[in-house]
């Protein structure tokens, strides 16, 4: 993606595979409406973003390179027809333009995949980083907006239970991953990446809004969501 500012915020989206994804969902969802509802929502993340200006460029990672540019260009194997799935959901049949690549072979995990997304996101002409995950239904750039203009070097934008990490805006620090923010994703991410914060002498703010907290990973989650835009998703 081509930089229009000579610095700022790139976006990056974790992303797995079209197999593994919301396993949990699996009581309630067969294999092949889990595979949906995974395309349907990483498009819609990554639209939202690349259709944000105030972003350098948005970039996705994962391990299954394929899948992730069969999801961005409208025609992700295993469903029925990309036009008849995207009439479905309510999406656009192609998703703008983001910068995929693969997860490193010797650094597996999600806090390894952003490390190494980090040096993309240096190379973009960033110099901060905008964390966001894939299962975000109902995110806007409102959403968005409000962790890039909020007034701290560190910002989560927590879960429901404000306990977890759905965004998560940090600076990029220097060319050594080793010298930057570590992440730490995991149970207890939002407590975990405030304390990553002061360590380093960082401000931090956490944000709560629906659209960021609305992550989409249990049963209890996929039955919160208004029934019109289950329908939509699948």
């Amino acid at each position: 993606m081509t930089s229009r500012f000579a610095a700022g915020s790139v976006a990056v989206v974790p992303l797995r595979d079209g197999v593994s994804g919301k396993s949990r969902l699996a009581a309630a969802l067969d294999p092949g409406a889990r595979r949906r509802l995974v395309v349907a929502l990483a498009r819609h993340v990554v639209d939202v973003l690349v259709a944000d200006e105030r972003l350098v460029g948005v970039v996705v990672v994962t391990a299954d390179v394929p899948f992730v540019d069969a999801v961005l260009s409208g025609a992700a194997p295993g469903l029925t027809g990309s036009s008849s799935s995207d009439r479905q959901s309510g999406l656009p049949v192609r998703s703008r333009t983001a910068d995929v690549i693969r997860e490193p072979d010797g650094r597996p995990g999600l806090n390894g995949a952003l490390d190494h997304a980090r040096e993309r996101a240096r190379r973009l002409g960033a110099d901060r980083m905008l964390v966001v995950h894939a299962d975000l239904p109902l995110l806007t750039g409102d959403d968005v907006g409000a962790v890039l203009t909020a007034d701290a070097d560190v910002v989560v934008a927590t879960d429901r239970h404000a306990t977890g990490t759905n965004l998560l805006s940090v600076p990029l620090g220097g060319h050594d991953d080793g010298d930057g923010f570590s992440f730490r994703f995991g149970p207890g991410s939002r407590a975990a990446h405030e304390a990553e914060a002061a360590a380093r002498g960082l401000t931090s703010a956490v944000v709560h809004r629906t659209g960021s907290a609305a992550d989409l990973d249990t049963i209890d989650d996929w039955a919160g969501l208004p029934a019109a835009l289950r329908a939509r998703l699948l």
